[in-house]
């Protein structure tokens, strides 16, 4: 019941903004406080004076004590990677282990502090954001898939992308016919 007073009590303060909205205070049967634009004609009300709201200055952006601020944006997101590319499996060649094979990127120079790796089949992510610049992709159905790998900042920005083509083989048993 309380939250509803003060739910109420709220609403009534944003429309108060206006200086030609008066709010008239009365209560009800049931000792409720009801708040509205308009006095109660069968009930005593009374009006509402609000106060002022108090704003406040947003505090300082002080680091605490032992806490390393990040780098600024400007220099996470142009990291300069010599080399970024999808190492394993190369490009168009075909995986015969039942589906499972482990993607792996190759980075030059290391990942920057802030950034991490998604990894993609066929448009869908399958795993990251990361630091570990590998992924095991287990029972990938037979196919051609494309295989996508994007370094991101820590904003969610993409700084590089690497795709590859791969083709699964998988094993089909057929038992013999009766």
């Amino acid at each position: 019941m309380r939250i509803k007073t003060l739910s109420l009590l709220l609403i009534l303060m944003t429309a108060s903004f206006n200086a030609s909205t008066q709010i008239y205070k009365s209560i009800d049967k049931h000792g409720n406080a009801v708040f509205t634009d308009k006095p109660s004609t069968t009930r005593p009300s009374e009006p509402v004076t609000l106060e002022p709201i108090t704003s406040l200055p947003a505090p300082a952006n002080t680091p605490s004590p032992g806490f390393s601020a990040p780098e600024p944006a400007e220099q996470q997101d142009k990291p300069g990677y010599s080399v970024f590319s999808i190492s394993s499996p190369a490009n168009d060649s075909t995986v015969r282990d039942n589906g499972n094979f482990t993607i792996t990127v190759s980075v030059q120079p290391n990942l920057a502090r802030g950034h991490r790796v998604r990894f993609f089949i066929n448009g869908q992510a399958v795993a990251g954001p990361q630091r570990a610049l590998s992924h095991k992709v287990e029972n990938i159905n037979r196919g051609t898939h494309q295989i996508r790998v994007e370094v991101v900042s820590h904003s969610g920005k993409v700084i590089r992308t690497a795709e590859n083509t791969v083709h699964v083989q998988r094993a089909i048993f057929r038992p013999p016919a009766p």
